[in-house]
């Protein structure tokens, strides 16, 4: 099978681990392509980052299975429905312009997600789409990439606190269901010359969530610099980035939104990390596109820069 940007699955996989790539999350973004490309030079292959025949001879790790050599089946768009009660929403239809990704700060099931909204007296806030996740306490995916409509496609719903503004009215939410940011409890010792808490190097201490829940070590995403307070996060998923590239390229052909506008150019333009944290309210508002609650929000820090997550934006 040859391999290639945006190429996904368990032969990415095994080929991340090969290479050292940290998380190995089956997605070839551009991360994967760049140290493919460093591999092929070192070793006198063509650096062209497409892993083919030549390549996996080299590397030596293709075997007689025969999950590496069979077509992988086209992802298709599916979702259920969760509506919430009418009163909960507002009713359509509106012109949509903007996509605006989010995740939820909490649980891993989209269903209670929803539900809560339906419980809560704050009024009609809702995004129309949630994307459930991996159980941050037990490592449970009955709800993994799982995607949940909360309302009627005509319908919209207060989502990104910025007041009464068109965005509201003329945009469709997603939320990703994760904690967000995650708090560490170190193990330390006292300077002896300055009477202050040093961090012992080498050892891990506990990450956990803003509810108190002790965060899975294999669901923990470190960024290089800390983003809006936090270095840890709540990693999302494979699947659910790859449902949240579906759902995107969905609802850009239902309501004629082009998902290259917006967050993607300023990626280009600024770079990753700068694009996540980059906050002007009035710059989207006359922009369409595909934003992030961050673009809109400078005390909010949904979504993080995942890895996973940029790799997905650039490749749409």
């Amino acid at each position: 099978m040859i391999l290639r940007l945006n190429s996904r699955g368990p032969l990415v996989q095994q080929l991340q681990e090969f290479l050292g790539i940290v998380p190995a999350d089956g997605i070839f973004g551009k991360n994967t392509q760049k140290i493919v490309i460093e591999w092929q030079g070192k070793n006198g292959l063509k650096a062209d980052g497409v892993v083919g025949p030549m390549t996996w001879n080299m590397m030596g790790i293709a075997s007689t299975d025969r999950v590496e050599v069979s077509t992988p089946q086209k992802n298709v768009f599916t979702y259920e429905k969760r509506h919430l009660p009418k009163g909960e929403w507002f009713e359509g239809p509106t012109q949509k312009k903007w996509i605006f990704l989010h995740h939820t700060a909490g649980w891993e099931n989209p269903f209670n997600t929803i539900d809560g909204w339906a419980r809560d007296s704050r009024g009609s806030i809702a995004t129309e789409w949630v994307i459930g996740g991996q159980s941050i306490k037990d490592a449970s995916d009955d709800f993994d990439g799982k995607i949940v409509q909360s309302f009627p496609s005509s319908g919209w719903g207060w989502h990104l606190g910025t007041g009464n503004n068109p965005m509201h009215q003329q945009s469709v939410g997603i939320e990703i269901c994760g904690f967000g940011g995650l708090h560490f409890e170190g193990f330390f010792r006292v300077n002896p010359k300055t009477g202050k808490n040093l961090w012992v190097k080498g050892q891990k201490g506990i990450y956990y969530t803003w509810s108190g829940q002790i965060a899975n070590p294999d669901q923990i995403e470190f960024l290089s610099e800390p983003f809006r307070g936090h270095t840890a996060w709540h990693r999302f998923s494979p699947k659910q980035i790859e449902s949240t590239k579906l759902l995107i390229l969905e609802i850009a052909k239902r309501d004629a939104i082009d998902p290259r506008k917006g967050i993607v150019e300023e990626i280009k333009k600024l770079g990753p990390f700068r694009a996540f944290n980059l906050t002007d309210r009035t710059m989207c508002e006359t922009r369409p596109g595909l934003w992030l609650h961050t673009n809109v929000r400078l005390d909010k820090n949904d979504p993080y820069p995942s890895q996973g997550l940029i790799d997905m934006l650039q490749s749409l």
